[in-house]
């Protein structure tokens, strides 16, 4: 995991995670915005509940699903956040997913407009799979916005 941008408006961190490893939010205790980037046409429904509830548990407020199988990744975190152990009564978990709309304009309306009340300017862009050329485009559309 690592920091790749900071600025007025937050930090940008990245991961990228492949089936059985674990996720881990950067933002200890701290709400959290998350764009899911799933690369892995592969990935078991098991592996992606077990990532979804890990995001959910690390406390994701906003999550924006795009790449393949984005409206399964969408399901999957909504039926965490509805189930959620402990219940999150307290806080909601809004989703969004995205199928065919281009990397960029996700990466933008990531940044730009996902918002939820008390999200601190803290957002985390986590490929599921291991394409670097999908990373690379990312890091580099991260830093087109930030500098």
């Amino acid at each position: 995991m690592e920091r790749v941008a900071q600025g007025t408006s937050g930090e940008v961190w990245f991961d990228q995670l492949t089936a059985g490893q674990d996720f881990r939010s950067p933002f200890i205790g701290q709400p959290f915005l998350i764009l899911v980037l799933n690369t892995d046409r592969t990935l078991e429904p098991s592996d992606r509940d077990e990532i979804s509830a890990s995001v959910v548990r690390e406390g994701c407020r906003y999550a924006v699903c795009v790449g393949f199988d984005c409206k399964a990744w969408h399901d999957a975190i909504d039926r965490q956040a509805i189930g959620a152990d402990p219940p999150r009564t307290d806080k909601e978990v809004s989703t969004t997913w995205h199928s065919g709309e281009p990397l960029a304009d996700m990466v933008e309306f990531f940044l730009r407009t996902a918002y939820f009340e008390g999200s601190e300017g803290n957002y985390l862009i986590l490929i599921v799979g291991d394409d670097s050329q999908a990373k690379g485009e990312v890091l580099g559309l991260v830093r087109a916005l930030f500098f």
